[in-house]
């Protein structure tokens, strides 16, 4: 079997390159401080609550002319440079990472530090590259938005993993009193305001809330749990409120 990653949409395959090895299947470090009293057996342990990124590597291959462009020979400098061009204007933000050893998982990455191509014959070179990813792996099957709940349906979902989700929700709604009961918590929001747009978007992680049209979202917003919601393990129970005709969800399960 052929190993390749694919990386912000592409796939390494079409720029020629394998995957020879993976380097890592580590856990995430938690973020903790250890403080030390004096006078007191045993340092206190601070938990911050999160984990810290992890380095993701693989050993890579290029292999050069009709493998890359089956219609023209491609010489070894221009291989190795659309490759660089490639990962490397995929810089200032997160992207999704996946590889052929994880098929059902992705990761969200960036490149971390350089690459050094080591030649070994005319058409062919290995290097190591490395990517500066996100604690969790994210299931692919739970990225789309199928999930939803309306007026005649409450919603059960169950988090299939051993980590709470931080997932994105689509309320749909133009009142003053648009919203949703997760787990017993209460989440209203005061869409009155956003005209000609049929829902809002709350996403969990990256912390935002925005109009359908991309702005943000301007209106009231009242709960009495966590700002952002989240989707802990076990069942997940959502109700609508008020005038909400529609909530769907992309729950994001995840784990380390």
């Amino acid at each position: 079997m052929l190993n390749y990653f694919t990386f912000n949409g592409e796939i390494s395959l079409d720029y020629g390159i394998l995957i020879r090895n993976k380097q890592s299947y580590n856990a995430p470090e938690r973020e903790i401080e250890v403080v030390s009293v004096p006078g007191r057996d045993g340092d206190i342990i601070f938990d911050k609550g999160n984990y810290k990124n992890i380095d993701i590597s693989y050993g890579i291959a290029i292999a050069a002319g009709r493998i890359i462009d089956s219609n023209r020979n491609i010489d070894m400098a221009t291989a190795i440079n659309r490759f660089n061009e490639w990962v490397y204007n995929a810089q200032g933000k997160y992207y999704i990472l996946q590889d052929t050893y994880d098929p059902d998982y992705y990761r969200r990455g960036y490149i971390k530090g350089g690459l050094s191509w080591e030649t070994k014959s005319t058409n062919f070179a290995t290097s190591q590259i490395t990517f500066s990813c996100k604690p969790y792996r994210y299931s692919v099957d739970s990225d789309v938005y199928n999930i939803y709940a309306t007026k005649s349906k409450t919603l059960q979902i169950e988090n299939p993993e051993q980590f709470s989700s931080l997932p994105t929700l689509y309320l749909y709604g133009r009142t003053s009193n648009c919203g949703f009961k997760l787990n017993g918590v209460n989440r209203i929001f005061d869409m009155s305001s956003a005209s000609n747009i049929d829902y809002i978007i709350i996403d969990s992680e990256e912390m935002q809330i925005t109009r359908q049209d991309g702005n943000p979202f301007a209106g009231s917003y009242t709960t009495t749990g966590l700002y952002f919601p989240q989707l802990q393990l076990g069942n997940n129970n959502f109700e609508l409120i008020g005038n909400t005709t529609r909530l769907s969800i992309i729950p994001r399960w995840r784990r380390i």
